[in-house]
């Protein structure tokens, strides 16, 4: 299963870390430099390529800044734009902001046209703390990425999104990529902010990531609890599935229920219906077996009465799909 996070158990993780005596900047560096790195991957290419760093006040533009460094001293063309009075930032987020000094970046505050030919955007305004809804200058700049015309990576989830729930109650960034710390957060799983993370990159900043509250169930998890087939079982041993349904038009929904009970594992299954509907879907469906239950159109009482010694044999049984 894999681990998702609230905003609030990502932070007791980070201060716990940071109290063991990893230092808040070191932290800071290793998130930067995997921004920086997955920013490359994304614009396909280092030289040439035109950044545009887009950063907030906190520790989410922190890890901007520390991207903006990275990338500009790598030899990407960086500019680093910044949403806010970048002067209040604290910490270790105002130490990686005046190391900025140290390579050829451009710092300027954000304008609506600061994007413009920009190759590859990176989104670094809003972190998981994130709440309610954008506004003003912030608004402004989470529309313009939109807009810009190139790929957007989040650092750690799009801003504009709650990290604790995925809810939208404003302008979102849509990100191509979003790079996130130590493990997923909820807001980047599920309801809107799934929508707006895009492909989701987990890094590993050396935080350890214990006592989540909340999972994915991935495709490994649920393999897991099946059960498996022995050397001699047989089609029957895996459950016998007996379904009637299907009629004029709504032959489909017969021939998915079918096919959803096969892929499912069942070893045996048989569907009744009408002559024109068992016709044509026993045809795309070689390994189901089917009975003609009625000689008209529709289903009815006789139907069942013709189906009876399926459904005497079977271990699950479905009536209705499309019976209208």
């Amino acid at each position: 299963m894999r681990p998702l996070l609230t905003s609030e158990e990502m932070r007791r993780a980070d201060e716990a870390v940071m109290a063991s005596g990893v230092p808040a900047e070191m932290l800071m560096e290793r998130a930067g430099r995997a921004v920086a790195r997955a920013t490359v991957a994304l614009a396909g290419r280092r030289y040439g390529v035109r950044a545009a760093v887009v950063c907030g006040k906190g520790n989410n533009g922190g890890d901007g800044f520390v991207a903006a460094r990275l990338l500009a001293d790598d030899g990407v063309s960086t500019r680093c734009l910044t949403v806010g009075d970048a002067r209040s930032a604290r910490g270790a987020a105002a130490h990686h902001r005046d190391l900025l000094r140290t390579v050829p970046v451009t710092v300027e505050p954000f304008s609506p046209t600061a994007l413009t030919r920009s190759d590859v955007v990176v989104d670094a305004l809003f972190g998981t703390g994130f709440e309610g809804a954008a506004e003003g200058e912030a608004a402004t700049a989470i529309e313009a990425m939109n807009g810009a015309g190139a790929p957007v990576l989040a650092v750690d989830i799009p801003s504009g999104v709650i990290g604790a729930t995925g809810a939208v109650h404003g302008p979102a960034v849509m990100a191509e990529v979003t790079v996130v710390m130590g493990a997923e957060k909820i807001g980047t799983a599920v309801g809107a902010g799934a929508m707006r993370a895009g492909r989701v990159e987990v890094v590993d900043i050396g935080i350890p990531v214990t006592g989540q509250g909340a999972g994915m169930v991935e495709v490994a998890d649920v393999a897991a609890v099946l059960p498996r087939r022995t050397l001699d079982s047989h089609k029957r041993s895996s459950g016998a599935v007996a379904l009637l349904g299907g009629s004029a038009g709504m032959a489909g929904a017969v021939a998915l229920a079918a096919r959803g009970a096969v892929r499912m594992g069942a070893g045996y299954t048989t569907f009744g219906a009408s002559a024109d509907v068992e016709r044509s879907v026993a045809q795309s469906l070689p390994e189901v077996l089917s009975v003609v239950v009625t000689k008209g159109e529709a289903l009815g009482p006789e139907s069942l009465d013709a189906f009876s010694s399926v459904v005497e044999n079977a271990t699950s049984l479905a009536i209705g799909p499309g019976l209208g």
